[in-house]
């Protein structure tokens, strides 16, 4: 990194993409379980503890309410000031980590994250929420997120600034796909294509509508099975919500960072990047599922967080990543 860049400017850019990225995930989580929840059994049990495993707030959660339903579920996870994860907690430290660089950001792209904070801090207050009101809403968190990419994609030079962030975009948005695929991982160990349950195949088909991967799987697999949704999101080099593709990603900016080539390396993130991708290039269904895919994915989750903490220290001189 060039010395005229300040550990602290990089640290804020990184995490205002990460709680960005995280932000758009779990509106996107909620909307497709409110949908997931219509084709359900009125009496299916747990319903709503999946999504709260998913974004690892589940503990939290207990220590505060009781009853895991859409009432308690659903403000917890966007409202509540007690949970550092909701989205309106996100979005305020976004807001204040682009305050903080507002100068190197675009006047567009923070008009829209400060738009974006007051609309969902303004709804907080509203009392009752119907179905119809609560998608639209979880809809337009999801594409204000959009519209911010958007602008800085369209806005922002390709400078050290834009590298930065797409480090902190790319490592959140791997972290998040492996964590809602370990919620799901007991339903892939045990359950084949000609064994799987009618639910089972109604919540996989969430998990690819999670990711905005239905589409792209159906034009590559057509039917729809746990074994080959797993591998299509962890494995595919083309989707761009995949481990594997954003894995590419972050490799990319690294070494753009770094100015060493792709296939050397001088850091030690480089070195684990380059495992990561070096592994994730000649895996494939069986291996992913020859020790267990809840063990394959505790490992990612390991490696990833190892990364993230790699970046802190050598680019941030910290390791307060949450």
């Amino acid at each position: 990194m060039g010395a005229w860049m300040l550990s602290r400017v990089a640290d804020t850019i990184y995490w205002m993409n990460r709680y960005l990225e995280r932000v758009e995930n779990i509106s996107r989580f909620i909307e497709v379980h409110l949908n997931l929840i219509l084709d359900l059994p009125l009496n299916y049990e747990q319903a709503w503890r999946p999504l709260l495993l998913s974004s690892v707030d589940n503990s939290l959660f207990v220590e505060n309410l009781t009853e895991f339903t859409r009432e308690t579920v659903v403000p917890f996870m966007t409202f509540d000031p007690r949970n550092p994860n909701a989205i309106l907690s996100c979005l305020w430290k976004a807001r204040e980590n682009a305050r903080s660089v507002r100068e190197r950001i675009s006047t567009e792209m923070w008009h829209q994250i400060n738009q974006l904070y007051l609309t969902v801090n303004e709804a907080k207050s509203r009392d009752v929420w119907s179905m119809e009101d609560l998608f639209l809403f979880l809809d337009k968190i999801k594409l204000d997120c959009y519209c911010i990419a958007g602008m800085a994609y369209h806005t922002l030079s390709r400078s050290e600034e834009w590298q930065v962030a797409k480090l902190g975009r790319h490592l959140e948005r791997a972290d998040q796909l492996t964590r809602i695929l370990t919620v799901k991982y007991d339903t892939l160990e045990q359950q084949s294509q000609s064994t799987a349950t009618t639910i089972d195949l109604i919540q996989w088909g969430a998990v690819l509508r999670c990711m905005s991967g239905y589409e792209m799987f159906r034009r590559e697999y057509g039917i729809l099975t746990p074994p080959k949704i797993a591998t299509f999101l962890l494995l595919d080099r083309t989707f761009p919500r995949s481990l594997h593709h954003n894995v590419m990603r972050l490799q990319e900016a690294l070494h753009l960072l770094s100015g060493n080539p792709i296939g050397s390396f001088v850091l030690p993130g480089e070195k684990q990047i380059g495992k990561l991708k070096a592994t994730l290039d000649y895996t494939d269904e069986q291996d992913v599922f020859e020790s267990g895919l809840h063990v394959y994915l505790d490992t990612k989750q390991d490696e990833l967080f190892q990364i993230g903490e790699l970046f802190s220290q050598y680019f941030f001189g910290n390791t307060n990543a949450t």
